[in-house]
């Protein structure tokens, strides 16, 4: 009787236990956001924590001579396009939904490794200066390497994963005919084969992307944090003797049209102030007004980086009427003759 006891206890332990084994196999092998690092399954068309896979490479490779900071959108300058016009080797550490006190931590984990050259940091305002919140969804937690919180406590947030991020994971590796997203960390750039090709053909389908989009802009206050964040990244950069390359991403005429226009050449002008320079490719002209140059209202394609990158490095034929140099003692002269963009937003929100 004592052995069948036994036996039956240790069929109900495997009966509870299989189900768990089964769901850490899972996780560890299918990794939808490839943060244990094992089979490396997940290889196109499902975003993975880059801010975690771009930290941990970085880690064993940190000896980059510039890095380019900023939001999703600055995965539109090319490190190779910043090599070939200011020499060294660059890394891309920008990450989807950057805020500015990201930007001071990633800041504060390369300079704990290092002293680059050159910092290229890309600011938004409708990102960086939105909000300072700190992402705890799986796509965009922060690493241990940058936080300096537990790493035990960081891999367990990630074997608790959603079957349904697995089967979206796998259908996109496995089933999706078309490669629209793919990840290098070697360079920290992302590429997109897809919609590249879309866009070269002109594809009738990307008319739905450009529209104006919706009426309710962010105001950055006057006394919102990431100013605060801002000045600390400027005066780490200055303590360190690296070279600081502050610029206004250049912004579809309909992304900019949401904004709040007192308000955003208000940032413009505070942002100036801080950085000592900076350059703007935001304003209003014929790059910003063709959607051509556009994956979607938020995001430019490489070609419009990289005459970004040939203006602020002073290359050979840079086109010379695309982007401002900025300096406090003219940012209000290039205020007033700033040009219109678009019906102002019926109503806003502050983030402070």
């Amino acid at each position: 009787m004592e052995a069948l006891h036994r036996r039956y206890a240790v069929a109900l332990l495997v009966a509870v236990l299989a189900p768990v084994f089964a769901w850490f196999v899972i996780a560890i092998t299918i990794d939808p956001y490839d943060v244990f690092g094992i089979s490396h399954f997940n290889r196109r068309n499902f975003e993975p924590n880059t801010r975690y896979l771009k930290s941990e490479y970085l880690r064993q490779h940190p000896k980059f001579d510039g890095y380019i900071f900023g939001s999703s959108r600055s995965n539109g300058y090319n490190v190779e396009t910043a090599r070939r016009l200011a020499g060294g080797t660059f890394y891309n550490f920008g990450v989807s939904a950057e805020t500015m006190a990201g930007i001071e931590s990633r800041l504060a984990f390369v300079f704990a490794r290092g002293r680059p050259r050159i910092l290229i940091v890309a600011l938004d305002y409708d990102y960086e200066f939105r909000d300072a919140r700190t992402y705890d969804d799986l796509l965009r937690t922060e690493p241990p390497a940058v936080t300096g919180r537990s790493r035990a406590e960081f891999y367990g947030k990630y074997l608790g994963f959603s079957l349904k991020s697995v089967r979206r994971a796998i259908r996109a590796n496995l089933q999706e005919p078309d490669t629209y997203y793919s990840f290098d960390v070697t360079t920290g750039q992302i590429s997109n084969p897809a919609l590249d090709r879309d866009l070269a053909a002109a594809a009738p389908e990307r008319a739905r992307l450009f529209v104006p989009q919706p009426g309710v802009a962010t105001v950055v206050g006057a006394d919102s944090p990431a100013y605060d964040s801002l000045r600390r990244v400027v005066a780490a950069v200055t303590s360190h003797g690296s070279r600081l390359i502050c610029l206004v991403n250049p912004l579809n005429h309909y992304q900019l049209a949401s904004f709040q226009r007192e308000n955003y050449l208000d940032w413009l002008r505070r942002t100036t102030s801080i950085c000592g320079e900076l350059w703007d490719f935001s304003r209003p002209g014929p790059v910003t007004a063709n959607d051509a140059n556009y994956y979607d209202t938020s995001h430019f394609v490489r070609r419009i980086g990289d005459q970004v990158l040939e203006r602020v490095f002073a290359a050979p034929g840079a086109e010379e009427h695309f982007g401002a140099r900025l300096t406090p003692a003219t940012t209000d002269a290039y205020i007033r003759a700033y040009p219109p963009f678009g019906a102002e937003p019926a109503r806003a929100k502050t983030a402070s």
